[in-house]
């Protein structure tokens, strides 16, 4: 968390910002958030509506099903901001005569975050699902179809370093869901179930969860950009390089990006007095430093708010429900027990023989 006794003093020339006296920027950042929010969840109903009929219509049923859960991450997330956002504001309005109030408050913002946190392991190991599972068809496809000795053993070759490079990426990804279990379930548990006087073990927890956290997600992110760059071939038809992206940038949001301004409130402070002067001469950088500890928070839940946004627009372009390699898994045999959407969505139709 950022320290406030340099924000409540103000840098020269920037305006004194009381506690209870947000700047009227932050005020109007926070006011429009829920207007990119709402555009999220039109372009994620869009999209998800489009793999429902993909799975009415019995293609590739399970794979679309992961996807669904995959758009479905920008306004999942976003709802946990925009809880997050009424909560930091009324711990803002109540820190002036209710400091305890105001601090269960900000507590509840971030355990929102925390579960939105959690969804986001969930939709990591089914982007990891979709992904092995796709490398895994694509090599046993050249395996079956080599027509000599010497192909097929390249084939099982790739297939066997297909396994180890898949174990790799379960690892970090298995921490990164351990880790989100593990913080989203104490925080719930404590702001639930624990007497009012514990909730400030709840700091000291959440420091310790955050830490393991950084080191989760970033195994996570290098385990998944170890198996883009391994089976980039594998993978044209799953047009990988939005679907990376968007997973990496999904990843950095929940342990990375509120770190990144930690980092330059702590780089602010060491600096000496005259580049000390350097970021407060910066506009952007100037106002967002300037904010308070709580301040801070409520400009941090709004900017989750515009970036689903971008989120939402990404995933449009990148997860298409009519890609080829959905095509992949249609001539397959289908089993009702094969998804979890039968009965959500539609009937389950039924098996087909493989050509």
């Amino acid at each position: 968390m950022f320290d406030s006794r340099n924000s409540a003093q103000g840098w020269p020339g920037s305006g004194r910002h009381s506690k209870a006296d947000p700047p009227a920027w932050l005020e109007l950042f926070c006011v429009f958030s829920p207007l990119p929010l709402a555009l999220a969840f039109a372009m994620c109903a869009v999209q998800t509506w489009q793999h429902v009929a993909q799975i009415k219509e019995g293609h590739a049923a399970k794979q679309h099903e992961r996807v669904i859960m995959v758009v479905a991450l920008p306004a999942i997330y976003g709802v946990m901001a925009l809880n997050g956002l009424s909560q930091t504001w009324l711990a803002l309005n109540l820190q002036s005569s209710d400091e305890h109030a105001a601090e269960v408050a900000r507590q509840r913002m971030e355990t929102c975050f925390h579960v939105g946190d959690l969804y986001e392991a969930w939709v990591l190991y089914q982007f990891g699902k979709l992904t092995v599972e796709l490398v895994r068809t694509s090599l046993a496809k050249l395996v079956t179809s080599a027509k000599t000795a010497e192909q097929r053993g390249v084939a099982q070759g790739l297939l066997a370093a297909h396994v180890a490079v898949e174990a790799q990426m379960w690892l970090g990804t298995w921490m990164f869901v351990v880790v989100c279990v593990l913080q989203a379930g104490w925080a719930c548990w404590m702001i639930t179930f624990a007497a009012s006087e514990s909730h400030a073990a709840l700091a000291n927890t959440n420091a310790q969860f955050d830490a393991a956290g950084v080191v989760a997600s970033m195994a996570a992110i290098y385990n998944v950009h170890t198996v883009e760059r391994t089976f980039n071939a594998y993978l044209a038809d799953y047009s990988p390089f939005l679907k990376f992206i968007s997973v990496k940038i999904l990843v950095s949001i929940a342990f990375f990006q509120r770190g990144f301004f930690m980092f330059l409130k702590a780089f602010q402070q060491t600096l000496p007095s005259v580049l000390g002067r350097v970021l407060p001469s910066m506009p952007l950088l100037r106002g967002i430093i300037a904010l308070s500890d709580i301040q801070f928070e409520a400009f941090y839940d709004a900017l989750i708010m515009y970036q689903v946004f971008i989120i939402a627009a990404l995933h449009s372009c990148a997860w298409s429900s009519k890609e080829k390699w959905y095509g992949e898994y249609d001539n397959h045999t289908m089993e009702p027990t094969e998804t979890l959407t039968y009965g959500i969505f539609s009937p389950a139709p039924r098996a087909r023989q493989s050509s």
